[in-house]
């Protein structure tokens, strides 16, 4: 559990894992996990007035830039987890917030570490943190990892790829495709062979340059070694990179 700081800060939420949710060997699904986090973060934004009604009229939105998970057992169709989430720091732009994943006994399933800008809608571009009220974040407030989220290295030539056309559905609220649909699309990158006899335990991904409605993309997958692989989304039209990531496998067998 979290401890040491300010409960006012800490905001939990429960879900229960449903049928439509689960992959071909029952267990929940890392962008599934990805949507709850981010549901909770949204919940608490909005409990510190900093919630998406408050964006709307300032023409303002949220914009996940980089983010750092890891899984120690994913939970099964059926399961009641708690998603816990707590304001951790605040730079020049980037707001930092912190998760833990709780079973129904109250062990830590899994944890993650976020950053987040607040993007103005009109210019696209990143508000600086101290331009918004402050969350009063203490000093001694608990990581869920003793290092934050960091830029995760380029991938080599040597890569496989498969073809993206965003679609309606892959885009959110804001008119963008939502951070787990690119979780989505470097899990693809897997037969259904290494899925069922491996175990996806960290991932890390920067969230670059917003896909948009009608893009066609590029899904790169490189491994590093045996656990390793890194992951590029790039946009065919002007080749820009739009995602990157470092995903960390278990083998089950």
């Amino acid at each position: 559990m979290v401890s040491h700081q300010n409960p006012a800060l800490i905001w939990q939420d429960e879900y229960t894992i449903r049928s439509y949710e689960v992959d071909t060997q029952g267990n929940a699904t890392l962008p599934l996990l990805c949507r709850l986090m981010q549901e909770s973060a949204f919940n608490h934004a909005k409990h510190l007035g900093l919630g998406i009604s408050w964006l709307t009229e300032n023409n303002l939105a949220w914009f996940l830039s980089r983010q750092l998970i890891a899984i120690d057992t994913y939970p099964r169709w059926g399961d009641t987890i708690r998603v816990l989430t707590w304001p951790t720091e605040r730079e020049r732009l980037f707001w930092q917030r912190d998760f833990k994943l709780l079973d129904d006994d109250g062990n830590t399933i899994g944890r993650a570490t976020t950053a987040w800008l607040v993007i103005d809608l009109a210019g696209r571009r990143p508000q600086r943190t101290d331009t918004l009220p402050s969350l009063d974040t203490p000093n001694d407030v608990e990581r869920a990892f003793p290092r934050r989220p960091k830029k995760v290295a380029a991938l080599s030539k040597n890569a496989t790829s498969h073809s993206i056309r965003v679609g309606y559905r892959d885009l959110d609220v804001n008119a963008h495709v939502n951070n787990a649909r690119y979780i989505e699309w470097i899990l693809d990158s897997f037969d259904q062979k290494f899925h069922k006899s491996h175990s996806l335990k960290e991932t890390e991904a920067n969230y670059l340059i917003e896909a948009l409605y009608g893009d066609a993309l590029s899904a790169h997958c490189g491994r590093v070694d045996e656990q390793t692989f890194l992951h590029s989304l790039v946009r065919d039209a002007d080749g820009l990179e739009l995602f990157r990531a470092r995903t960390l496998w278990e083998s089950s067998e």
